[in-house]
Parts: C-alpha cells; structure tokens; sequence
C-alpha cells in the first residue's frame, strides 16, 4: 500500500519500512519489489560502512529525481541493520577496550567521543543519544557494550534527509525538498488470523506434538516435509532438538543455530541478481490481504511465499523472476517536463502484477438495477439541505442556478425498456486475466433518444428516455449528438481506495457510445497546466479494481490553495482537450472547489459539464450515506488495531496507543472502535 502512495510534484516523499528480521524482510522485498533493501546479513558480507550506505541512498534518490521523473520510492531494513554494520563491530570492540584501559577518564558520551579514533568518533556521532549511552556505561549478556533495541527505519531516514541537506549546501547533486515516513510493521503482525497456509500447518503440527506425547517421546520439535504439495501429502515427521544447536561463540553454551543469509539461499541469490533492477524504475507490486476464499484460500504454489518456491521448485522460480526483471525494462510510462525536472507515470505490466492483482482485475463489481437498462432522470425532492437559505444560494451561484441546476435529481427505471447496457458493452482485449464481456469485438450502441426527449433527460449516461421502440429491433443507437464523448477525470485531494473503480465504471459507460476517458495527470497541475493523455483499454485493464494511484497521479494537499484561484487555466484546459465533461474525485475542501469551479464554467458559457465524486475516507460529506474509501479504510485500520489489541491481550503487559486519522469529526476512530 505504501508503496503506491502518492508521488508529489514539488518534493520527493520516501518511505522507510522495517518489518522484523532480516528474512522476513527479504521475503516482503521479493513481494513488493522496494527501491532500495538493506539486510544485515548483506551489509555484513559487503562490509559497507554508514557512510557508504547513506550516500548510496542519495544517488538513488537524486538520480530517480534528476533522471527518470520518479519523487517516492520505498527502503525496507531489517532490524539488524546497525548491529550488523562493520563500523558498529570495531566501534564496540574499541569501547570495551577503553573501559578496560581507562575506565577513570570514560565519564561521558563526549569524552569516549575525544577518545575514539576518528573514523570511529565520527560513527558514533551519527548514533541516537540513548544508543550512545548504553555503548558507554552499560553491558550485554555477551559481556560487550550494550546495542540497545534501534529503530532503524527512523534513524536511516534522519541521516538520509540530514545527508542531502548537507549536499544542497555543498553544491552537490540532491533533491531540494525531501520527505521521509518512516513505518515500523513489527508489531502488526504478532497476532492477526493465520492465513489457509499457517491454519493448516498449525493443526498438522499441533496433531503431531500430541502423537510424540503419546509414544513417550521427549527432546523433538515437530516438523512437516513437502509442504509444497497440497496437506494430504505432507510427510509428518521430527527433528531431536539438539540437532538444532551449536555452540555460542560468546558464551559458549549450546543454542539454536541462527540462520544466516549467504549465496546457497536461493532466495537470497534471487534478490542480489534484480536488486539493482529496481533502483530506477517503478516495479511495485501489491500482495494485497490474505486471501481465504478463491484462488488464495486453495494455496497454489504461485501464490506461495518465495521462500518456499525457492524450496519447492528454484528453477522455474529464478526463470519468472529474471523474465519478470528483463520485461519491467521495457515498461512505457507518460512523461511531462515540470519546473525542477520531469515526472514520469510508469504504466503497469503484467509482470508487475502480484497473482492477487491479477485475480482481482477479472472481478465484475455490482452495478445498480437501474444502471442495467433505460432510464431517465427525474427531480427529487428530499427532506434537509446545509443552506436553508436557498436565495442565498442563488446569489453564490447565479448561472447553476439560472440553469435549473440546485435541484436534486435521480435516476429511474424505464420498465417499458429492455436493454442491458452491460451485455452491449464491446468485449474487452485478452489479457491479464481480465473477464470479457459480450462474445465478439462488434461495437453495439445504446437505446434511441427521440429528438422529442430532453437534454436532460439523458445527461451522458448509457440509457435513455426514448420513443416506443419497434420490436423488429432490440438494439438502438444513440443520437450523433451523444456519441464520443469526451470526459475527463483528476484527482485533486488525497488518493483512496476505489479510485480505480471510478475510472473503470466511466470507462465502460462511455465504450458503450464509443466514447473517450481523458486522464488529467498530477491534478488540480495536471488540469491547470494540461497534463493530460487518452486512456486506453491496455492502460486500464492492469488498474482494475486495484489500489493506488499511479494511473494518473493526484494533486498535493496544497494545491487548492496555491492554483485553486486560476478558474481560467481550468477553461483553457478542457477546451483546448475538447472534453463534454469533467469528473472531480475529491473530499469536503475539493468539492467546496468543485461547486467553483462548476458555477465558472457555467457563468463563462464552458460546454464543460463538471461532475464530483464524494471520494472522503472520512465519510464526512452532508446529505451523502457513504463516502467512496470509507468502509475499505474502516476495514483496514480495524484490521490492524485487532491485531494489536490481541497481542496485548495475550502478553497481559504490552499498551498500544493508536492513534487513528480524522478530522473534524471521527468516524473513523468511533467505527474502527465498534469493530
């Protein structure tokens, strides 16, 4: 999710993720697909100092910016990050050597800073104060100066901005405005509901704990073989536990042999070969929740972790891998020059779909009975409104008004009609998975509107108040008038979930007239500068019913505010683009702008019709029921926080404090509390 988040015009907003250890970490690398990963293992084997690494970072992310128009990216690290690094090694080493040598002259974190050598004083620096203290005055259990618990992902993005900030003023190649998030998942994912996999590995193992109880065996760890294969044909089996141990090097006393990542891990080899590939290109992939029903709930291999298909089979596994890798290369993108460089959209391919992805864009959303056959528009008349004072609205609004447009509307059946307008829609291109629609590549139009039907009556939907119809003919076409269309959609605001969606239903309602969606890149930028492209059926099959945003971009939250005013760049835009109408995604403050923007268009005699779409995770629009986002964000953070609160449910000493997004009002908190 993090990782199709939102790119920003006038900065560069990075991610910093650490989700646990260094082999969960490798696996969540190898679903994603992040900029940058920084193992300990890895870092280790390279010996890459501090210095080394955070310069890296800066190259990556000045060359993203200045090179290939990308401004967000995601580095994943694993916890063992700091402890693993060769200056940290040499840096403890030398502060057990001056506690034993001049314990007297070692009072402070200052003073062991005079008394380190340079290379070394200069590490130590970088580190946070409590990780200071602790090198000076306390002990681990390996009798060597304590390394307390780092948060990694925020200390990396601390030096990462401090360290293009010192380039700006060096005069060396950096970002000028620079973001870092940085997100710790460790403890999400202590005690969520196991997914089909760990259900049934679970039972299987907890079966064979209780047959070793039962034929009186003792010092065993159970253990399933050919987990590959579907449950019935896992091998149940044992292993002693001390063939599990070694010797500790520190203590000397026997432990569990702790699993390191060298070349012989398949996995591990994987990652080093098409790392670099995604330094420089957008190859994120979306994994998407646990699936317990469909493809995901029946385990396939494909949608087994890579851990595992590196176990099961590692030569077909390196076969998709590095095809995936060759392919991402050639990824076509929609570039534009912007005042500090280029922005580039990178256009999704197959391979840069997880097999999630590639389920979810054959799935056929539900659709309103109405929306499947004619219909026509009626005024309603509904209790409650924000602004009693309707002539006050009239004065805000004069043309809207003088237009006939501040009265509610709704569509209605036409049951004199038999048309399903979604068994009339061309059949879609074969590819990615995606259901067809119809049985051959035959365009069909929409039901007839008699010329004695109003304008209204129609609105630029598929159906249509009409004329009796002759039996003889099933299907009738629109008026010349109402065919290709041309509507545009922005997104201005925040992104959210379902976004995709509303392109998609446009999409298909205007291939019914032959009709066009235009995309208006980065937002309320893209609709005032004319960034902007034809969408296309290969573009959007990859987006369907998809999360992110990277299909067209979206607005900065300050946008409003800075380019909000300039009415008239808007006009311009959509005239010289030709567009019939215009759909606005956005929450509360968008569409205090939208109401704007629509009365300019209408006051200036635009042909533009200008549509929103209540797009709020908050669900805090009036005289709306539900906001498009709110239910799938209400999910998700729900999600989460019930995994949190089992944890400490179950460790009866652990308090989480969460705290939920909301603005003026808190739905949000009050139905994630709910669930």
């Amino acid at each position: 999710n993090l990782s199709l988040s939102r790119q920003s015009l006038n900065r560069d907003i990075y991610h910093f993720v650490a989700c646990g250890s260094k082999t969960l970490t490798l696996e969540v690398a190898m679903q994603i697909r992040p900029t940058l990963c920084f193992l300990g293992d890895d870092v280790a084997q390279q010996q890459l100092t501090l210095d080394a690494i955070l310069d890296k970072i800066c190259d990556v992310i000045a060359e993203r910016h200045h090179d290939h128009g990308l401004h967000a990216g995601v580095i994943m690290v694993s916890d063992d990050f700091f402890e693993q690094l060769q200056q940290m090694t040499k840096l403890r080493a030398a502060m057990a050597r001056l506690r034993l040598e001049r314990p007297a002259e070692l009072r402070s974190e200052e003073m062991a800073m005079q008394m380190l050598p340079e290379d070394l004083a200069g590490f130590f620096g970088m580190l946070p104060a409590d990780a200071q203290h602790a090198l000076v005055f306390r002990s681990g259990m390996d009798g060597l100066p304590l390394l307390p618990a780092l948060e990694a992902e925020r200390e990396l993005g601390s030096l990462v901005a401090r360290r293009l900030a010192r380039r700006i003023k060096q005069g060396e190649r950096s970002v000028q405005y620079f973001e870092q998030h940085p997100h710790s998942l460790r403890h999400i994912a202590l005690s969520p509901m196991p997914s089909p996999f760990d259900c049934a590995l679970g039972y299987a193992l907890g079966h064979i704990a209780g047959v070793l109880v039962v034929q009186q065996k003792t010092g065993y760890v159970t253990s399933v073989r050919n987990i590959g294969a579907e449950p019935q044909e896992w091998v149940s089996s044992a292993v002693p536990l001390v063939r599990l141990l070694e010797s500790n090097p520190n203590t000397g006393e026997p432990s569990v042999k702790r699993r390191r990542l060298t070349d012989q891990d398949v996995t591990f080899s994987l990652w080093h070969k098409v790392r670099d590939s995604w330094c420089f290109a957008q190859t994120y992939r979306q994994p998407g929740p646990i699936q317990y029903w469909g493809p995901g709930g029946k385990r396939p291999l494909r949608w087994a972790t890579y851990t595992l298909r590196a176990e099961v089979d590692k030569e077909a596994l390196t076969e998709e891998i590095l095809k995936e890798a060759s392919e991402q290369q050639t990824a076509e993108a929609f570039t534009t020059r912007i005042r500090n460089g280029q922005y580039r959209l990178t256009r999704r391919k197959d391979c840069m779909l997880s097999p999630l992805q590639r389920w979810r864009c054959s799935y056929e959303p539900a659709l309103p009975e109405v929306l499947r056959g004619p219909y026509r528009l009626t005024e309603e008349h509904r209790k409650g409104r924000v602004c009693a004072d309707e002539e006050l609205l009239r004065k805000a609004f004069p043309s809207l008004a003088g237009a006939g447009h501040l009265k509610e509307v709704k569509l209605e059946s036409q049951p004199d009609e038999e048309v399903n307008v979604l068994q009339m829609l061309p059949e879609k291109p074969k590819r990615l998975g995606v259901a067809m629609r119809g049985d051959t590549d035959e365009f069909v139009a929409g039901p007839f509107e008699s010329p004695e039907s109003s304008s209204a009556d129609l609105a630029g939907l598929a159906g249509s108040s009409s004329a009796k119809a002759s039996a003889s003919s099933p299907t009738r076409r629109f008026e010349l008038q109402r065919l290709h269309q041309r509507i545009g959609v922005v997104l201005i605001g925040r992104s959210g979930p379902g976004v995709n969606n509303v392109i998609q239903g446009l999409f298909d309602h205007l291939r019914v007239s032959q009709g066009t969606v235009v995309c208006i890149a980065m937002g309320l930028a893209g609709l005032t500068k004319g960034y902007a492209f034809d969408l296309t059926e290969e573009m959007l099959a990859p987006h369907r019913n998809q999360g992110g945003c990277d299909l067209l971009g979206q607005s900065q939250p300050e946008d409003l505010h800075r380019l909000g005013d300039d009415l008239a760049a808007c006009a311009s835009t959509v005239k010289k683009l030709k567009l019939d109408g215009l759909v606005v995604w956005g929450g509360r403050n968008v569409h205090s702008w939208t109401a704007r923007l629509s009365e300019y268009f209408s006051e200036h005699k635009v042909a533009t019709r200008v549509i929103g779409v209540p797009a709020s995770v908050q669900s805090d629009l009036p005289l709306i029921e539900q906001t498009l986002g709110y239910d799938t964000v209400c999910k998700l953070f729900a999600s989460i926080v019930g995994n949190l609160a089992t944890q400490a449910a179950s460790s009866g000493r652990v308090w989480c404090f969460v705290r939920i997004p909301g603005r003026s009002i808190s739905h949000i908190a009050a139905e994630v509390a709910l669930m």
